[in-house]
């Protein structure tokens, strides 16, 4: 994770069933603001760690580029901190 410690924006790393595999600093810096405790993260399904995303273009996104193996671009407003995130994937 050295390599992507050294990129400013948040980067996470999804495995195939959307069990979060590895973030950066930047990455677990945001999700502390969240209240959240990376390093107890690892493992845990995006779902799990982010219920109030299920139906919303972020599960959309996500679950097209795991099934259709493609890179996906997409904007979304979380409520939470009232922050507009772009996600390019």
């Amino acid at each position: 994770m050295a390599i992507l410690d050294g990129i400013a924006d948040a980067v996470i790393k999804l495995d195939a069933n959307a069990h979060l595999a590895a973030m950066n600093k930047a990455a677990a810096d945001t999700y502390q603001r969240f209240g959240l405790d990376p390093p107890t993260m690892k493992g845990k399904s995006f779902w799990e760690l982010f219920p109030e995303l299920k139906g919303t273009v972020v599960e959309r996104e996500i679950r097209r580029a795991i099934e259709d193996h493609v890179q996906v671009s997409y904007e979304f407003y979380y409520p939470k901190d009232q922050h507009w995130y772009p996600v390019p994937f």
